[in-house]
């Protein structure tokens, strides 16, 4: 079976580091962080991205 056009191992490889990935955008959720981890995509003390706001992915 292929998922994505992948082999097995490959897409739970892919599934893994999807999952991985979405954790770590969890745990940076907050305004205050994410000014300090996008400093260049923040004006002021307004980020570009408001990770308040619901993403679809």
């Amino acid at each position: 079976m292929r998922i994505f056009g992948l082999n097995n191992a490959d897409a739970f490889v892919y599934l893994d580091a999807l999952a991985l990935v979405s954790a770590f955008y969890a745990l940076f959720q907050t305004k205050e962080t994410s000014v300090l981890i996008f400093p260049l995509q923040s004006i002021g003390n307004e980020p570009l991205i408001d990770f308040n706001d619901d993403i679809l992915l």
